[in-house]
């Protein structure tokens, strides 16, 4: 994008793959996007920079029925969803295997947007109804 706002980039779907997208990252190693798709089964899919399908990752079996937010941290390879049905964020690897979750419920945020710094590996959390967030 331009300073003034123009769009250079050139505009894509990811359908029929992803019909609700629950969130978007990018892998600067493979030049790709992940989405998330959040209903009605929740899956991760790998895209080209214009939108074309490269491949599903499957998430079946790792508890994963609304992944609305999606982190990418390219120096483990691993990426985070954000469960807004359950409070909580879930950590897989670029296949899709569990590596592990945390609750968000005790604190009070439904995680529906993701952020990852990579230089500190702090990853951000936010609800986007109460507008609160959290830092890992």
């Amino acid at each position: 994008m331009r300073p003034d706002g123009t769009p250079t980039g050139v505009a894509f779907h990811l359908r029929p793959q992803i019909t609700a997208l629950g969130g978007l990252a990018f892998d600067p190693e493979t030049r790709t996007l992940l989405a998330s798709h959040h209903l009605p089964a929740p899956r991760l899919a790998e895209f080209t920079l214009r939108g074309a399908w490269v491949r599903d990752i499957p998430i079946l079996g790792i508890g994963s029925w609304d992944p609305v937010g999606l982190a990418y941290d390219p120096l483990t390879r691993h990426l985070y969803l954000g469960e807004d049905s359950a409070d909580r964020v879930l950590e897989v690897d670029r296949s899709g295997a569990f590596v592990g979750a945390f609750a968000l419920r005790p604190i009070g945020i439904s995680p529906s947007g993701l952020g990852l710094d990579t230089r500190t590996g702090s990853l951000f959390v936010c609800h986007f109804f109460y507008a609160n967030g959290y830092q890992s």
